[in-house]
């Protein structure tokens, strides 16, 4: 399970709601203005509609809880390959070695 859904099922849960409310209507918007899915749209597509939700609370949650994941320990689903320590040069204690 990835960073995001173990959040959003467990200490985050009342978030799931209105994000998953907030992507549906994303993607009502994608395929109603441009006759696609969301996934499918040009960058410049895609950014024309997140401008548009950038200042609603599902998005701003999204947002906050992605960046959380992408730092994460890697053992609570997030920061896959531990790619974002490696970015910033941090290399975690080993398990048993905390002095």
């Amino acid at each position: 399970m990835n960073f995001l859904d173990r959040l959003l099922s467990g200490d985050a849960h009342e978030l799931a709601e209105p994000i998953s409310k907030g992507l549906a209507e994303l993607e009502a918007a994608a395929v109603h203005r441009f006759n696609q899915p969301f996934v499918d749209l040009t960058p410049e597509q895609q950014d024309a509609l997140l401008e548009a939700v950038e200042r609603k609370y599902f998005f701003q949650q999204l947002v906050q809880l992605t960046g959380e994941g992408f730092y994460a320990d890697a053992g609570n689903g997030g920061n896959l390959g531990e790619i974002s320590w490696k970015m910033i040069g941090y290399q975690p204690r080993l398990k048993g070695n905390m002095q």
